[in-house]
């Protein structure tokens, strides 16, 4: 059994770290707790709130290149640059001796969870295809938030989906390797305006058009959030 005072210890930056790690653990395994009543209904879920923290350390500034190179950092001085490094109070250290050219001090702290999306209401994100003439589609994607509010300012990514078209054509019964080069999207990355709507336009050619039943599909990005438009060649 490994001596209980050879745990915490490390620069600060891997002490932190790894008590952030177990709380990640931790409320990963109370996400598995499911339980239910006598009727079948859901039970109570559980979330780790905060966590305070009061931990009695040796603290030290050493110079180590080792250090440099794991963190990044360019040397000060010769022999590399100074981190501060810590370690458990050990049984032995109760002599004066034994903290010599340390810092005995506690360091306390508190975790906090923090609601999904910093707290604010989640994203609300509507798609619609509008059919211009047969050659040309408007993509339209609005994004508001819960509550109903305009999203400004927002990146939405517009990206055909080659592999996906290909599939959903096959499942049609149309035969497709890849889509036409003269398939293209106006504008790929389109910002939110004032009320929250991205928009850019499919054009296809009528000299080298998809064939008929073509299912064209166009990958919808916002903040890691994918949605599918499809448009059927005529």
């Amino acid at each position: 059994m490994s001596d209980p005072s050879d745990f915490v210890s490390g620069t600060i930056d891997d002490l932190l770290l790894s008590m952030a790690e177990g709380l990640v653990h931790a409320q990963a395994q109370l996400d598995q707790l499911q339980t239910l009543d006598a009727l079948g209904r859901p039970g109570p879920t559980y979330q780790v709130p905060y966590l305070d923290f009061d931990l009695r350390v040796a603290a030290q500034f050493v110079t180590d290149p080792a250090l440099d190179q794991k963190y990044g950092n360019k040397a000060l001085a010769p022999g590399g640059s100074k981190h501060l490094t810590m370690r458990a109070i050990q049984p032995a250290d109760t002599t004066i001796d034994g903290f010599k050219g340390e810092i005995v001090s506690n360091l306390r702290g508190r975790f906090v969870a923090v609601p999904p999306n910093a707290g604010k209401p989640p994203l609300v994100i509507t798609t619609a295809v509008e059919l211009v003439d047969p050659l040309h589609h408007e993509l339209r994607v609005v994004v508001r938030t819960a509550l109903g509010e305009a999203v400004p300012g927002m990146s939405v990514h517009f990206n055909l989906d080659a592999a996906m078209s290909i599939a959903l054509s096959a499942a049609d019964g149309v035969v497709l390797t890849e889509l036409q080069p003269t398939t293209v999207l106006a504008q790929g990355i389109v910002v939110t305006n004032a009320v929250g709507l991205a928009q850019t336009s499919l054009v296809t050619s009528d000299t080298t058009p998809e064939p008929a039943g073509t299912s064209i599909v166009i990958a919808v990005d916002v903040v890691g959030r994918l949605e599918h438009l499809v448009v059927v060649a005529p």
